[in-house]
């Protein structure tokens, strides 16, 4: 169990920092404080999870069984359901037409 939970640990470690930093760069205006809820919503939200497993298990080991796939699950739902449709549609972007796109300076 232990293992399974470091291993979790250590992948959401290598990929945060890079999503963030991505998810972020089309809005240097307001990077600072889109960064701190970053940053808040992990440790807010594990606080209400550790409540609610509190309130629902009397075993740690049960709640851990079920927490841990419940957010896997929770986490998939979110992904398909918050992720742009992909409509076929064949366009490029150009660069330099959206803030998070470099301007290619060698053309």
């Amino acid at each position: 169990m232990i293992a399974s939970v470091a291993l979790w640990s250590s992948g959401s470690a290598l990929v945060t920092p890079g999503a963030t930093m991505i998810a972020l760069a089309g809005f240097p205006k307001i990077g600072g404080a889109a960064s701190d809820l970053v940053g808040f919503l992990p440790v807010g939200i594990g606080l209400m999870g550790t409540a609610l497993a509190a309130l629902l298990f009397n075993n740690l080991l049960k709640a851990l069984e079920t927490a841990m796939p419940s957010m896997r699950i929770l986490a998939l739902l979110a992904h398909l359901g918050l992720s742009p449709k992909r409509n076929g549609c064949t366009d490029s972007i150009e660069a330099g037409s959206h803030p998070s796109i470099p301007v290619d300076l060698h053309r």
